[in-house]
């Protein structure tokens, strides 16, 4: 009964409010619009907090946009602003087109890819270039002799027992602690790895739960080459958000992961965002964990033409002159800058520490 002019009245109220059945209701100007909020928002963030916790990340707009009815048109649109970017501007979307499923829809998914890589490669490329010719010297054998590199990283012990906090660890004066946050990465953190061999560099890395799960050979690699691993939580959620058990479970899900790929597992943590609360600071305490933070920040995350990154990384490293270096093995941008950096950080005499802990763990207590 009525079927028909139901139907009917369907049909004409989505005509009186302009809806169109199956078609996405963002066009070109709304694409246009949240695209630009979300370099804005990155642009303007004070800390990586602000930015990954705000919901205009690239991430988080393509889970929006994966709600929207008629995905290719949609899709269509995005490519069509992703066109209009900048390649420094496009980067920013990088991890998004290669991970998250709503790349799949995007046509324009490899042009976009290939056009940020060689982005990265011609950038890296140019810094290759600006780096000095090393002259060539005979040694006493009359052979030629091998050039001085900027390592190898002085090794620091670590003791746990007490639940120390660090922020510049009390180096000296022209030491500082390579540490590299959020990894492991599928091809970054294997190009970082080449970058820092070359150089006899070894760094701490404190790596998410759920990508040592997902990367274990390259989880492996790292080990192999003579650098620590730290935790970084699981997912690196903001624990300020989870609660005291859920921040508990981040912690030691994070933990695990390393134990089941290595084996063994070092008890430095670093909080995600360098956010803690007391209490989770007091956990980390009892089950005698050293918590890292840092006190030169490169904000690698920010900044991605690497020319700035590498001046602003620099800088902040003179600034400061000695203590912890916070980078990002997941951004292409810090792997681009890294040889230069390394070596003006050699000429200028500065020497790499490495965390070591004599406490290695063979397992885990549970919370």
């Amino acid at each position: 009964m009525g079927g028909k002019n139901s139907c009917f009245r369907i049909s004409l109220v989505s005509g009186l409010l302009g809806i169109s059945l199956g078609a996405s209701a963002l066009g070109p100007a709304d694409i246009h619009s949240e695209i630009q909020q979300s370099l804005q928002v990155h642009s303007q963030a004070q800390d990586f907090h602000d930015w990954a916790d705000s919901a205009h990340t690239p991430e988080k707009l393509f889970t929006k946009w994966m709600r929207e009815p008629n995905l290719q048109q949609l899709a269509a649109v995005v490519c069509s602003q992703l066109a209009q970017l900048s390649d420094t501007e496009l980067s920013l979307f990088q991890d998004a087109i290669e991970t998250h499923p709503f790349a799949a829809h995007l046509r324009c998914k490899d042009s976009v890819l290939e056009k940020v890589l060689i982005f990265f490669d011609s950038a890296r490329n140019s810094i290759v270039d600006r780096l000095p010719a090393i002259p060539q010297t005979i040694g006493r054998d009359g052979q030629p002799a091998q050039p001085p590199t900027l390592g190898p990283s002085l090794e620091m012990d670590i003791k746990t027992d007490a639940g120390p906090v660090y922020f510049n660890a009390d180096l000296d004066k022209k030491y500082i602690a390579f540490t590299f946050d959020d990894g492991p990465h599928s091809r970054n953190t294997q190009e970082l790895l080449s970058v820092l061999a070359q150089e006899q560099v070894q760094a701490t890395f404190f790596m998410v739960g759920k990508n040592v799960r997902a990367l274990p050979q390259i989880v492996k690699e790292v080990a192999r080459d003579g650098h620590s691993v730290g935790n970084h939580t699981w997912s690196h959620k903001n624990l300020h958000k989870t609660g005291f058990d859920g921040g508990t479970q981040e912690i030691m899900d994070g933990f695990q992961a390393i134990w089941d790929v290595l084996g063994y597992s070092h008890p430095f943590f670093r909080f995600p965002f360098g956010n803690r609360t007391d209490d989770l600071q007091k956990f980390v305490k009892a089950n005698q964990f050293g918590t890292f933070f840092w006190n030169i920040d490169t904000l690698d995350w920010k900044y991605k033409d690497p020319d700035f990154l590498y001046d602003y990384a620099l800088k902040q490293i003179e600034n400061q002159g000695r203590g912890i270096v916070l980078f990002h093995d997941i951004q292409p941008q810090t792997i681009v800058v890294m040889p230069m950096l390394l070596h003006t950080l050699k000429a200028k005499g500065y020497m790499p520490v490495v965390f070591r802990s004599p406490e290695i763990r063979p397992q885990l207590p549970r919370p």
